[in-house]
């Protein structure tokens, strides 16, 4: 099943997009403003965002440009009772993926939702000698045997494969994985979760680039 945060601070909008996605199979998480959004995406994985602008603490760009520091595909809806053409065109220009405006039907935004899902679950695995990397729901399958990692060492594995046509450096691995707010302990871990990777698959996928970061061979 496919996990969605909303991001909403008007509580009748919230409750009833909570009970129409979850009745459309999604597992729904559902915060009030963007600071407590900040808060979730740090400690969970979700398929996609959906976000209101006008939120207390921290708004809905404000949000947006925090997501995409550190997180470039992970698709964001935006819906907003903002009815400007230069509002649109701010949010898209910090990386929404979708701005619908309120009031709004249930199903146009199910439907822009599921769009975007299908568009980025077109790669939804790797496969690589007898391993499949499944993305949808973070697990590591040998020979159909389940591999067991942490949820940081799949989402590791899941980011290198994502950008495999480069090198990723310690940094930028580590703000993504554990987010903008890491410490030097966790820049330092980086290493370990990579040997623990190997350990646990026995295989040299991942190519240690000397004072740089990663790659997949």
């Amino acid at each position: 099943m496919k996990r969605i945060l909303i991001a909403e601070d008007e509580i009748e909008i919230r409750d009833i997009l909570f009970e129409y996605f979850t009745e459309n199979k999604f597992v729904v998480d559902v915060v009030s403003n963007g600071k407590e959004a900040l808060n979730a995406i740090e400690h969970t994985y979700y398929n996609l965002i959906i976000t209101d602008i006008m939120m207390p603490e921290l708004d809905g760009k404000e949000f947006i440009a925090a997501i995409r520091k550190k997180d470039n595909y992970t698709p964001v809806i935006v819906i907003t009772a903002l009815s400007e053409d230069g509002d649109e065109i701010e949010v898209m220009d910090l990386g929404a993926d979708g701005y619908i405006k309120k009031p709004f039907s249930l199903r146009v935004l199910l439907s822009h939702c599921e769009s975007l899902l299908r568009k980025k679950n077109s790669q939804n695995s790797y496969s690589f000698l007898d391993y499949e990397l499944n993305i949808d729901d973070l697990t590591l399958k040998h020979k159909d045997e389940l591999v067991i990692l942490t949820e940081k060492e799949i989402k590791i594995l899941i980011y290198l494969f994502d950008n495999s046509d480069r090198i990723i450096s310690r940094d930028e691995l580590t703000k993504n994985i554990w987010g903008f707010n890491y410490s030097i302990g966790e820049l330092r871990n980086i290493d370990a979760h990579i040997k623990n990777i190997r350990k646990k698959t026995y295989f040299e996928i991942i190519q240690t680039i000397n004072g740089i970061g990663y790659k997949i061979k």
